[in-house]
C-alpha cells in the first residue's frame, strides 16, 4: 500500500504536466498514510516543482508526511533499495552515478561514525595517554650518558 501510494506521488514529479486530484487519490494511499489530513496529501499530490528549492522541499514533505511513519519497520531497508532504484530508473547513466555517489559518502561516514563508537567504548581508564613531565608513567628514571645507562627509582 506505501509502494502504491508514493507510485502515485512519483508519477506526478515523472509527469509534472498530469494532475490529480484529491479524488484521484484511492483509498488504499488513504489508508497508508494514516494520520495525515487530506490538505497533507492534496498538497503532494498537487505540488507542481519547478526549481531544485522546489524539489527539494517536496522531497522533505514526502519525508515528513509518509516516510517517516515507516521508518523503524523491519523491512525498511528493503523499501529504500526498491524506492532508490525505481525513483532513479528514468535518470541518465550520469545522474544515477551522482546520486550513488551520494549514498557511498552517507555509508562511510555512518561506517566512520559507528568505529569511532566502537573505538571509543574500548579505551579504558587505565588506557590513557602519558603527559609529558608525569612520574606515573614510569617507576624509574633512566639517565643516557654516552653508553651507560644508570636508573633510579
Amino acid at each position: 500500500m506505501l509502494l502504491n501510494c508514493l507510485a502515485r506521488l512519483l508519477s506526478v514529479v515523472r509527469h509534472p504536466h498530469i494532475t490529480f486530484s484529491a479524488t484521484g487519490v484511492d483509498d488504499q494511499c488513504r489508508f497508508c498514510c494514516t494520520g495525515s489530513s487530506s490538505k497533507e496529501l492534496d498538497y503532494l499530490i498537487s505540488f507542481q516543482p519547478r526549481t531544485k528549492e522546489d524539489f527539494q522541499e517536496l522531497s522533505n514533505k514526502i519525508i515528513e508526511y509518509i516516510i517517516k511513519r515507516h521508518q523503524n519497520k523491519p523491512l525498511y531497508s528493503t523499501f529504500v533499495e526498491h524506492h532508490v532504484r525505481e525513483i532513479s530508473a528514468p535518470l541518465k547513466d550520469v545522474e544515477v552515478r551522482k546520486a550513488a555517489s551520494a549514498l557511498t559518502t552517507l555509508a562511510n561516514e555512518k561506517q566512520k561514525e559507528q568505529r569511532e563508537k566502537t573505538i571509543g567504548k574500548k579505551k579504558t581508564k587505565g588506557a590513557t595517554k602519558p603527559v609529558l613531565g608525569s612520574a606515573k608513567a614510569n617507576r624509574y628514571v633512566s639517565y643516557h650518558i654516552g653508553i651507560l645507562v644508570f636508573r633510579f627509582g
